[in-house]
């Protein structure tokens, strides 16, 4: 009797789960021609790369589709039957494509939850970018022009990468986005960020650049932060005070016009990763690295180059965990005692400093053994 009722079981097991084993064997398809004589069983289709000019409508018919890949064609109109495709979740339409505006038909497919887009013309957002409310993942390749307050409605929106043009801020309730973990916005004319930014409160990851003159207090919300990339002008010279709250921060790259040292950075004491640049025209930020930064004793890669910096602290030996120093371009003449501290210092770079050639044999006992010194005479 058990083994009657174990291959019945079996059996049963096997009707329900062999057609879609076969099914889910027999669902990519890389040929259009193929996909249409199966459209039911055509769930993913790639057809990236194919030299298409014009997109094939019969794509329309594939409507139990869940991916869809056409990138690096060249198409300059969409159908608006793309609104058929229901179950789409998944589409890639980046490479050299030359519409004249973004496609309203792509904000028709209301379940898609990843988007990728290029265009060989700046574009803007239409409003109706906003009806996406499944998207999880959107990259705008290409330049933006504009971006519709509607851009908030995206409330699954996880990860963002975005390149503005000819737009200095973005809209007011552009940081509504709850969902959000990893952002890059980029654009060569973006001078402010909203108040809003810190309503991202689940970010963790975070680009924003290319010419930011100040950042918002609320920046100081982003309490999840773990990675932060800043990409200011000249006129970015200090951090606000509310900086020091990014307290899960491991990995922080600045660029700015600061004048002395940002003092905030010495409270972000799980900071493993620094690397802090300034313009041309403030390269001497401080003519000596504040003791503060001894604080920092989780820090495992210190990038202070072409700073401005005569002298280092004693405090640096307090960097017990540190792996990677690169000190170069600044006028330093000689190492601290403390540096002997440094057990787990990997590398250390000191090109084009004022250290004199005869000390490179006394600054080799200070370091452990087996640590790259990264140094440069010339004969």
């Amino acid at each position: 009797m058990t083994k009657i009722i174990t291959m019945n079981k079996l059996i049963l097991l096997l009707t329900v789960f062999l057609p879609t084993l076969l099914f889910a064997q027999s669902t990519t398809f890389y040929n259009l021609g193929k996909a249409r004589k199966n459209p039911e069983q055509c769930a993913k289709l790639y057809l990236k790369d194919k030299g298409l000019t014009k997109f094939p409508g019969s794509i329309c018919l594939l409507t139990s589709m869940i991916e869809l890949d056409v990138s690096w064609n060249a198409f300059d109109s969409l159908p608006s039957c793309l609104s058929t495709l229901s179950k789409l979740e998944k589409l890639n339409i980046y490479g050299d494509n030359n519409f004249k505006e973004f496609p309203e038909e792509i904000t028709a497919i209301s379940s898609l939850k990843w988007l990728t887009y290029s265009n060989s013309k700046s574009y803007d957002l239409p409003a109706s970018i906003g009806t996406l409310s499944n998207l999880e993942y959107l990259d705008l390749q290409g330049t933006v022009t504009n971006i519709p307050s509607s851009f908030s409605s995206l409330n699954n929106l996880k990860s963002l990468v975005i390149y503005v043009k000819g737009v200095t801020s973005l809209p007011s309730n552009f940081g509504n986005l709850p969902a959000m973990e990893d952002i890059y916005v980029n654009g060569g004319s973006l001078t402010e960020l909203p108040e809003s930014i810190g309503s991202m409160r689940m970010v963790k990851k975070a680009f924003f650049g290319s010419r930011l003159k100040s950042l918002p207090n609320a920046i100081g919300k982003l309490t999840n932060l773990e990675d932060l990339m800043i990409h200011g002008s000249d006129e970015l010279v200090d951090l606000p005070s509310s900086f020091k709250q990014l307290l899960k921060l491991k990995k922080l790259s600045l660029y700015g016009g600061f004048k002395d040292f940002p003092s905030e950075i010495f409270s972000l004491v799980n900071l493993e990763e620094f690397y802090l640049q300034v313009s041309p025209t403030s390269r001497e930020i401080s003519r000596v690295l504040p003791k503060e930064i001894g604080r920092l004793k989780k820090m495992k890669t210190l990038v202070i180059a072409n700073l401005g910096f005569s002298f280092l602290p004693n405090e640096m030996g307090n960097l017990l965990s540190l792996e990677k120093l690169n000190i170069s371009g600044n006028p330093i003449t000689e190492l601290p005692e403390s540096f002997s501290k440094l057990k787990n210092l990997k590398e250390l770079t000191i090109l084009n400093t004022s250290i004199p050639k005869e000390s490179i044999e006394k600054i080799k006992e200070l370091l452990p053994e087996g640590c790259n010194l990264i140094y440069y005479y010339p004969d």
